[in-house]
């Protein structure tokens, strides 16, 4: 935010205008999560698990933009890892956006307990942002797999039903 003299309200305001919202129906179900768009030209990334419906069983995935413009994803530009819980979806036409966010990471950030840290996601036409804090900024996650993720952090986020998939 420095380097582009944002102030964080601004920067919290220009990832928001880009989330959408990730549909997947599968087996008479409809599963619902956030998402960023990312570029101009639909791709979006979301979590997994917000599209694992999709991936086992047949099902199909929208993604819904603010302007209540709807574009369907084929499995085809799909692309995600499991064990980190990250996908990337495209949709099948161009989004309404002008342009990419830009966005600066600061790769040699240290989170330190007590850190803000928002929970921002798109669902229903309504944005959601969720404060909270960093409560452990080391976490280590076994799956069920046995597969361990390092690299983690938790928070006492509370994020609401829907929000899973958008920005922390």
């Amino acid at each position: 935010n420095d380097a582009r003299n944002l102030s964080t309200e601004q920067s919290l305001e220009q990832i928001s205008d880009n989330l959408v919202e990730v549909m997947v129906d599968s087996n008479g179900k409809r599963s619902l999560g956030s998402g960023l768009m990312i570029t101009t030209d639909g791709y979006v990334i979301t979590a997994h698990h917000v599209i694992d419906e999709m991936i086992g069983n047949g099902g199909k995935a929208r993604v819904r933009t603010q302007n209540g413009r709807t574009y369907p994803v084929s499995k085809e530009n799909l692309w995600y890892n499991k064990n980190t819980d990250i996908a990337v979806v495209k949709a099948t036409k161009p989004s309404a956006y002008v342009g990419p966010i830009r966005v600066k990471v600061d790769q040699d950030c240290k989170l330190q307990r007590g850190d803000e840290v928002r929970i921002l996601g798109f669902r229903d036409g309504q944005k959601y942002n969720s404060l909270g804090m960093i409560t452990n900024p080391n976490h280590t996650w076994t799956q069920d797999d046995g597969n361990v993720i390092h690299d983690l952090f938790q928070t006492d986020a509370r994020g609401k039903q829907g929000q899973s998939g958008g920005v922390i």
